[in-house]
């Protein structure tokens, strides 16, 4: 089977990757991504104790990955794109966070977001 994508530590502490993917999708896009593990600080404030708070998730999460795509057309142009994490908001006039796609940084999780992240770059 042919692989799809390299993943690097980018800080030998199993905390940020670099994930390159090996092809370019039929609009001849080339992909790569970060995913980052956070901690829930355990702050009142804190981003998984007020996302549980105003109901966008179930459970307050120990930790959780956060990622950033990045899209490289044919001219060298960057962009963000692909990336289940984010959705248009209902205004059409910005991308708010996509709870579905907010899991605990388990390594099922990150092989989940980074295999969704390359069938969204394929399909395209």
């Amino acid at each position: 089977m042919k692989t799809k994508y390299e993943i690097i530590d980018r800080t030998g502490s199993n905390r940020s990757f670099e994930v390159l993917f090996t092809e370019k999708n039929k609009m001849g896009e080339s992909l790569m991504m970060y995913i980052n593990k956070c901690e829930d600080p355990g702050s009142d404030h804190s981003l998984p104790r007020l996302w549980h708070k105003y109901g966008f998730i179930d459970r307050v999460l120990p930790n959780y990955w956060y990622i950033e795509v990045f899209v490289f057309n044919d001219k060298g142009e960057c962009y963000n794109g692909y990336n289940p994490q984010q959705t248009l908001h209902y205004s059409g006039g910005r991308y708010v966070l996509n709870f579905e796609w907010m899991f605990e940084a388990t390594a099922e999780n990150m092989e989940k977001i980074i295999d969704e992240v390359y069938s969204r770059f394929i399909a395209a």
